[in-house]
């Protein structure tokens, strides 16, 4: 923080008259990682701080919605391979042909979502 040990001791004494700049209260924040802080801050104002829900998506997490779009896929086609095998589409086939085209299309908006994530 380019403060000295002593002078950051002081400066996080309640007792102190020697108070945080906006700047040094911002990247004491980033550098221990905790906002209860800023959280009291914003009750003193009677606001409520609120989450980004923008969180990092891992290769992990994509991965697996890769596998998923791929088994989803892979049951459209097996449905409706089934459904047209006597030449014709029944209203159930149709009705579970539907289902699977929206499972894909489920899993690819979150798939696309979590990539804007990366």
């Amino acid at each position: 923080m380019g403060l000295a040990k002593g002078t950051l001791e002081n400066k996080l004494k309640p007792s102190s008259d020697n108070d945080f700049t906006v700047s040094e209260f911002i990247h004491f924040m980033e550098l221990i990682g905790n906002y209860d802080a800023l959280q009291y801050l914003a009750g003193q104002f009677d606001l409520t701080l609120i989450e980004n829900a923008k969180t990092k998506s891992s290769c992990c997490e994509i991965n697996t919605l890769v596998d998923s779009l791929s088994i989803e896929n892979s049951d459209v086609f097996k449905t409706a391979k089934a459904a047209l095998q006597n030449g014709e589409i029944s209203s159930i086939e149709k009705f579970n042909l539907q289902k699977e085209i929206q499972d894909v299309i489920t899993v690819a908006t979150q798939l696309q979502e979590d990539l804007k994530k990366v």
